[in-house]
């Protein structure tokens, strides 16, 4: 237990999780009726790894309660062994703050009342800019949450590694949220009717969601890792990325399966905003990178480029680097780190430089650039 400034409280294990039969570790939830006379001050609060019963988090809700609303501005309450209610009591004990700027609720037992508490409070508050609900062990309803965030003033959300129900309803909010800047879908999943996620269910709903990401009013930064998608889903998300007038950087890093990436190449085509492309970790055929190759020459938003770890050859750098000097665009980074080319394609990649203004950083870091190849 660490009790630092009466403006700042954290309880956290400090060697271990806690366990109610190690005495040693044992939260003193006397602490908020301890702090109570300073709650006026409490800017900032952290309770990570701990074991709560219902007495506990009954003090811990009275705490956040008795806080003067304009000063908590950071609540984090991250993979605690707690009731299934807890994230419903702490919403609804945080609803009369109204400076929150960060709530971090990583691994959070997401149960739907839960969910409608969080969803409640980003409606009604005017400060909060940043949101976690990653890891979650249960799954998440999106429904409650889309309806808090619509008209809300919340900049940051993150629902990576979660499984989600109604993922579609995130494609209300692009539409008519203009607040939302960055969005985290990272390894999620949705659950099939026998609650094991299916690639089939997912590409179905997050593409009724990628639909909408062509209308999205402010959304700048989407993240899309670590997912399963087709190709059908693909040249869905193709079809928004022409269309799109607000995002500004996109990853794709390591996308599942055998897609062809050719139609999202060829949106770039079309779209003007998009400045960072993040596709690391992905397996491009050369149709591939003739799509790529192709629209690098016409489009000029694109800033940086993310092609690390991609199994790229002797023959995508040669492709590559012949064409460099029809780039006199926007592109001024490109990462082309921890790949299979040879020294072949470096060569050609050089020489494609000598004619290109535009590039101000290439990373090469790996150990394949070296005169007898690959190792």
């Amino acid at each position: 237990l660490l009790a630092k400034t009466p403006s700042d409280i954290s309880l956290a294990p400090t060697l271990s999780p806690m366990s109610s039969s190690d005495p040693n570790n044992e939260v003193d939830m006397n602490l908020p009726t301890k702090c109570q006379n300073n709650t006026g001050r409490l800017q900032e609060l952290t309770i990570q790894g701990c074991l709560l019963d219902e007495t506990s988090l009954d003090s811990l809700c009275r705490l956040l309660r008795n806080a003067t609303q304009s000063s908590l501005e950071q609540v984090t309450m991250i993979h605690n062994d707690w009731p299934i209610n807890a994230g419903s009591k702490v919403a609804s004990s945080l609803l009369h703050h109204t400076q929150i700027k960060s709530l971090d609720f990583t691994g959070l037992n997401a149960e739907y009342s839960t969910i409608q508490g969080i969803g409640q409070l980003i409606k009604t508050s005017s400060s909060l800019q940043k949101l976690n609900l990653s890891q979650c062990p249960q799954v998440i309803d999106v429904r409650p949450l889309a309806d808090g965030l619509i008209g809300s003033k919340l900049l940051e959300l993150d629902l990576s590694n979660n499984r989600l129900i109604h993922m579609d309803e995130l494609g209300r909010v692009l539409e008519e949220n203009a607040n939302l800047y960055t969005l985290d879908l990272s390894e999620t999943s949705i659950p099939s009717d026998d609650n094991d996620a299916t690639n089939e269910s997912f590409n179905k709903y997050s593409s009724v969601f990628l639909d909408k990401l062509g209308h999205a009013r402010g959304l700048k930064v989407l993240i899309f890792n670590e997912v399963e998608l087709c190709t059908e889903t693909m040249n869905e998300l193709a079809q928004s990325l022409r269309i799109n007038t607000s995002l500004e950087a996109l990853h794709l890093n390591t996308i599942g399966g055998s897609v062809s990436w050719k139609a999202i190449f060829e949106s770039l085509h079309d779209n003007t905003t998009l400045k960072t492309l993040q596709i690391g970790q992905n397996r491009f055929q050369k149709e591939d990178m003739a799509s790529l190759v192709d629209a690098l020459c016409v489009n000029r938003s694109l800033r940086s480029l993310k092609l690390s770890r991609c199994e790229l050859t002797d023959d995508h750098l040669i492709m590559l680097g012949a064409r460099l000097s029809d780039m006199q665009g926007g592109l001024e980074d490109l990462d082309l780190c921890f790949n299979s080319f040879g020294a072949e394609g470096v060569m050609k990649l050089w020489q494609g430089l000598l004619s290109n203004h535009h590039l101000q950083n290439i990373s090469l870091f790996n150990r394949a650039c070296s005169i007898g190849g690959p190792d």
